[in-house]
Order: C-alpha cells, then sequence, then structure tokens
C-alpha cells in the first residue's frame, strides 16, 4: 500500500500505516476568494469615507470657482468671528451681483470702501436671492449674513443661476463650520 500524506486514507478509515508528512504539503499557504472580496470591499468602504466627493461634477469651472471661494470665505469668517470675537457681516448685492466683507467695528467710510472693492460675481453666473429659513426671509436685492463672536451664524440658503437655467445653493448652516453645495430641489 502507498503511503498517504497528512490524513487519513478516504477509503479505508482503519488504515493502520505510516503517515508521512512534509512541512510543504502540509500546510497551504495563501488566501481563499472570500477572504480577498471581503479584504477588498472592506478598503472599498474606506475610500468611499476619506475621498471627496464629486457629485457636482456637471458645475462648469466658473461656478466651480465661486462656490469654492464662498466655502472657503464663509467658513473663514465664521473662524474668524470666533477667533477675534468680532461680528462680522457677508453682504450680498443681489441686483449687482457683488459680496463683500465688512465687521461690527469698521466705520461708515470703511463699509463703503469695503462694498467698492467687493467681489464681483462672474457674468457666467447670476446671484438670485437669499433665503433665511429661521426667520422666514426670501431676500431678492440686499442681503447680510451675520457670523457671531460665540462661533455660529445665520442660517442662510444662497442661489445662483447657472447657463441654461441650471440652479445651485449653498447652505449655511448655522452651528457647522461647513457649508454644503446642494441642489435647490433638494432643500
Amino acid at each position: 500500500m502507498v503511503p498517504y500524506y497528512g490524513k487519513i486514507h478516504p477509503i479505508d478509515s482503519h488504515y493502520t500505516g505510516t503517515f508521512i508528512t512534509n512541512s510543504c504539503l502540509g500546510t497551504m499557504k495563501g488566501f481563499t476568494l472570500i477572504e480577498l472580496i471581503v479584504v477588498i470591499s472592506l478598503v472599498a468602504i474606506m475610500f468611499s469615507f476619506t475621498i471627496p466627493r464629486f457629485h457636482h461634477a456637471g458645475i462648469y469651472p466658473g461656478a466651480q470657482n465661486l462656490s469654492r471661494t464662498m466655502i472657503h470665505t464663509i467658513t473663514e469668517l465664521k473662524e474668524k468671528s470666533f477667533r477675534e470675537q468680532k461680528r462680522y457681516t457677508l453682504h450680498l448685492n443681489i441686483s449687482e451681483g457683488i459680496v463683500w466683507v465688512s465687521h461690527e467695528f469698521m466705520t461708515a467710510s470703511q463699509v463703503e470702501e469695503a462694498s467698492k472693492s467687493g467681489r464681483q460675481i462672474p457674468e457666467s453666473l447670476r446671484l438670485l436671492a437669499v433665503e433665511f429659513p429661521l426667520k422666514n426671509q426670501h431676500i431678492r436685492h440686499q442681503a447680510d449674513i451675520h457670523f457671531y463672536p460665540e462661533g455660529y451664524s445665520d442660517k442662510a440658503v444662497i442661489y445662483f443661476e447657472k447657463a441654461y437655467n441650471e440652479r445651485f445653493a449653498l447652505l449655511v448652516e448655522p452651528f457647522l463650520s461647513r457649508v454644503r453645495l446642494v441642489e435647490p430641489d433638494n432643500l
């Protein structure tokens, strides 16, 4: 009878011969298909949380630059108002498409100077309105979003229109430092 390596022969469970074991033949190295699938799916889940989401990739460069700039400005104003203990105001002149910043300790002439040197919204975009949901206001001319020294701001939704009547909005949450870019239908 030929020796069987590592196990009892499946046909003869009462085999009494000598078992020859070899470390190379006795242990199998590698991963099963199930183990590989589980690991790959866990890595994919981790990447889905760490990689930035580009669900608004359809926004063309002018809108992307404006939204990035506005998000950065709003986030910076929230931090700056808390850090410097000043109330900052983001002014949005909707009819002229101009955005500028002031704080509570500026004189009237400094505020006027800031409004003249404000940032013009690109011509390819249009500032439509600003809504203050907690105050139940929908403003279409001049809107002021305040950032308070205590670390919060007014809740506001800033509506924009891009080419072909496509619209998007920036949602400013009062107690979150993050500003969200949303579709107006999702509000």
